[in-house]
């Protein structure tokens, strides 16, 4: 079944999985927080951001394989498990998505993958390192910014039509994408392979290189000792600072509600498979 996306569906269907996740994570005692549009809700709206559709939580990086482990374990019936590796365009550590429920990314537009590539309707978890040297703020982030740019074209190449790069750079710089679609991960995670320095050395904080936001790093005080926040109702774990935090990815002016041409959304058409766990919240919604 193919329906227009409808965001009150999609948000109640996500919020269920949040719920779920969530209550493995605190289990488990692992750490996590509300990362970009999910916090940017919970601090202006209490809530998701009114079109929002989907869901966003940063974890150390040291958890990542553990929750990775746990959510195939425990929710295996109701969710399909993406990552990098296996072939996913998009560059977030792990895409937890809603089993049978599948969209058509508007923005890969943008970086001309195929739109056969339907990734499911989800919660992506974004790795997050630590870094104990006290680098310049601005140079870290331009290092780590050129370094993500390697990895984006890696990820995203077999999925990116040879014309579509030959449009958008020059001869010599199609060249060069292509040629580092072609270097090994190894060689490529040997210069850019996470710093793991515990978090109570940490001066710093980044999402991971493999990221298409390495170049967001703040400093560990904004992020720890993690605070409570409200979230639909939900207490759940956020940046100490979530007004800095949010700052740092979307200016002093996030508060601010955006106009509609500027209201940011992932999916044209939703599909809903028949034999899909998450059927009813998009049949009886």
């Amino acid at each position: 079944m193919q329906i227009e996306p409808k965001p009150a569906q999609i948000q109640s269907a996500l919020f269920e999985l949040f719920i779920k996740v969530v209550a493995i994570l605190e289990r488990e005692k692992i750490d996590y927080w509300l990362d970009f549009g999910t916090l940017l809700g919970a601090v202006r709206h209490k809530d998701f951001i009114p079109w929002d559709d989907d869901i966003d939580l940063a974890i150390p990086y040291e958890s990542v394989n553990r929750v990775i482990d746990l959510i195939a374990s425990d929710l295996s019936n109701l969710v399909t498990l993406a990552v990098p590796e296996e072939g996913n365009p998009v560059t977030v550590t792990c895409r937890i998505g809603l089993k049978g429920v599948f969209g058509v990314e508007k923005n890969l537009d943008s970086m001309g993958v195929s739109r056969e590539y339907s990734p499911n309707v989800a919660l992506d978890i974004f790795a997050m390192e630590f870094h104990s040297a006290s680098f310049s703020m601005k140079k870290m982030r331009l290092w780590r910014a050129f370094l993500s740019k390697i990895w984006q074209v890696k990820r995203l190449a077999p999925f990116v039509s040879e014309e579509f790069v030959k449009a958008k750079y020059s001869s010599l710089g199609t060249w060069v994408v292509f040629m580092i679609a072609l270097v090994p991960d190894k060689f490529l995670a040997f210069f850019t392979s996470p710093n793991c320095d515990k978090k109570v050395n940490s001066k710093k904080i980044s999402h991971v290189i493999e990221s298409s936001f390495a170049n967001i790093t703040v400093d560990s005080n904004t992020v720890y000792p993690l605070r409570h926040i409200d979230f639909r109702g939900l207490t759940c774990l956020a940046p100490n600072d979530a007004e800095r935090y949010l700052s740092s990815i979307y200016g002093r002016d996030f508060m601010t509600i955006p106009s509609k041409s500027n209201r940011i959304t992932h999916f044209d058409k939703i599909l809903i498979e028949r034999e899909s766990p998450w059927r009813e919240f998009f049949v009886s919604n």
